[in-house]
């Protein structure tokens, strides 16, 4: 999906899910309705009709699953965590506005125990 903090997705659009393109070989789930809706918005110089595309384009790939790419999974880490504390899954374009707000220690966790208050 689209990474809503770009201002014009249009190019990581066309990187990303046209067939033509490097970037597109890592998953490979070809779509000519993607094809065709990417290269007319990166060939687009009205910025209303690029922007329609650009939907267009979200909506497609919202149908298909997002082309291959896990759209949930946008970075790895190596974080190490204690048990008892939780924190949400993010999904860059849902939840991502939530994600700070819900992480918690579970006190009732049993490796909370005998930590200092």
């Amino acid at each position: 999906i689209s990474d809503i903090q770009d201002v014009d997705p249009s190019l990581s659009n066309y990187l990303l899910y046209n067939s033509t393109q490097p970037q597109w070989a890592q998953f490979q789930v070809k779509s000519d309705k993607l094809d065709t809706l990417t290269k007319q918005g990166s060939e687009e110089f009205d910025l209303a009709k690029r922007k329609a595309i650009a939907i267009d384009v979200d909506r497609e790939l919202l149908r298909n699953w997002g082309a291959g790419i896990p759209y949930t999974c946008d970075t790895i880490g190596n974080n190490l965590t204690w048990n008892y504390l939780k924190f949400p899954e993010l999904a860059s374009f849902v939840t991502v506005h939530e994600y700070g707000r819900d992480w918690y220690f579970d006190q009732k966790d049993p490796t909370w125990q005998g930590r200092p208050a």
